[in-house]
């Protein structure tokens, strides 16, 4: 089983993902294509930009399309949450609309990767607090983007993978992914 978990920067996703590889020691854990692009010396731009997305994007594609259905492995990322960072930029006036438009179709062409996505949606109030280092404007915008993606829909993206939407306490969000293994 192949599994995402989505959610926009500190919202616990390795957090979740090493606490469901202790309790399921039978997956491997995968890292973000962010953390693989910087083992191969790339370097990023101090403030999030589409370019750098876009790059992630790709990076990740390359890495989740080598998975095979029977692989055991959960990912932190998914195709979604560079979609999200690339309509949040261009929601914010950031960035132009193309490079959502252009990553989009990327998606489109791979919606089998994962059988099974975990979106980590902010709490009301969020119980994360992120330094202002972190972009707060950029990571609340990023996560109502990846609302609209995975839980409305909005781009038509989810007839592949089910999406488990996982809130509350560390507990509550792995029983809620364990309650989705097949």
């Amino acid at each position: 089983m192949r599994i995402a978990v989505a959610g926009t920067h500190c919202s616990g996703k390795t957090t979740l993902i090493d606490d469901f590889v202790e309790a399921h020691p039978e997956f491997r854990a995968e890292p973000e294509p962010y953390d693989l692009l910087q083992e191969l010396g790339e370097e990023f731009s101090a403030a999030p930009s589409a370019e750098d997305f876009l790059r992630q994007l790709e990076a990740g594609l390359g890495q989740w399309s080598g998975f095979r259905r029977h692989d055991r492995v959960v990912c932190e990322r998914s195709p979604y949450d560079f979609l999200a960072y690339l309509r949040a930029l261009a929601d914010l006036g950031r960035d132009e609309a193309e490079s959502f438009e252009m990553a989009l179709e990327w998606v489109r062409d791979t919606r089998s990767l994962f059988d099974l996505v975990v979106y980590l949606p902010l709490g009301e109030p969020d119980a994360i607090t992120v330094p202002a280092d972190e972009d707060p404007e950029l990571r609340v915008a990023m996560d109502e983007c990846l609302g609209r993606i995975l839980v409305d829909d909005a781009f038509g993206l989810l007839d592949a993978a089910p999406v488990c939407v996982a809130t509350g306490s560390r507990s509550a969000r792995l029983a809620a992914v364990r309650s989705r293994l097949r």
